[in-house]
């Protein structure tokens, strides 16, 4: 008996039919949190500012020390000219760079704790959003990440009441005035994200948006702050607060 021949085509329909009887495994990686700031022990921003002679570095080492949340996966916040300040913890969150203030220290200099010419006043004990509830410590949103151009959020408030026994709130106010803004710094240039800093006041229903000055925080994707600028209205100055001269984010991010 004369055998038949089974058709190429039929063979190779066959094969890619056995091909796919097994079993698949498929290993799905967990989604990466997207960084705007690579907090990491190997991480570094060498510094220099108007406000004081010299350079600084900025770095981040790893506490055991439990944060609001009471988690150990906070960084806290060095600076090599301001060794004794030990009261600022950092950590990378989903609505992004959240810092921690422990009250029972003494305030810093800034809001990222670095020298400047004079200390920044912070606003009492009220966080602002992406703050926890817990007594020790003041904490705020300093970056949000990922965002959209005109967020804004409060990063702090508080109830002042002047010598007159006027009580009015004072707010520190956020907003992300810029995506795509080419800077220029020594370190090279870089695509930033802007966020806009303000005070808006309110004395009962009156709200005052007026600000003594402003502060214009450069955040460059993945590698962090680059540069802050302040205008001075009482004295029309702008000062460069912060100018980055060099850096290390070579991690995986």
């Amino acid at each position: 008996m004369r055998k038949r021949s089974i058709p190429v085509q039929i063979i190779v329909l066959i094969m890619l039919a056995l091909s796919g009887c097994g079993d698949k495994i498929t290993n799905t990686p967990e989604k990466q949190m997207e960084m705007l700031v690579p907090i990491n022990e190997a991480c570094f921003w060498h510094v220099q500012s108007e406000c004081f002679e010299g350079t600084d570095i900025l770095s981040y080492i790893w506490t055991n020390t439990p944060g609001p949340d009471d988690e150990n996966n906070w960084y806290k916040v060095s600076w090599t000219n301001n060794n004794d300040i030990d009261m600022l913890l950092a950590k990378q969150t989903e609505d992004g760079l959240v810092y921690a203030w422990d009250t029972t220290k003494e305030k810093p200099y800034s809001l990222l704790g670095m020298q400047t010419s004079s200390k920044f006043g912070f606003l009492g004990s009220h966080g602002g959003k992406g703050s926890w509830d817990n007594n020790k410590f003041q904490t705020y949103l300093i970056a949000k990440y990922p965002v959209s151009y005109g967020d804004k959020w409060t990063m702090m408030s508080d109830e002042i009441t002047d010598s007159d026994g006027i009580t009015y709130t004072i707010n520190d106010v956020m907003e992300c005035i810029n995506l795509h803004q080419t800077v220029v710094t020594p370190a090279g240039t870089f695509e930033c994200i802007v966020y806009q800093e303000t005070y808006e006041y309110s004395i009962g229903t009156e709200s005052i948006t007026g600000s003594e000055f402003t502060r214009y925080y450069y955040y460059a994707k993945g590698i962090g702050l680059v540069k802050i600028l302040l205008i001075d209205y009482t004295t029309d100055d702008s000062i460069v607060e912060y100018d980055l001269i060099n850096y290390n984010c070579d991690i995986e991010i």
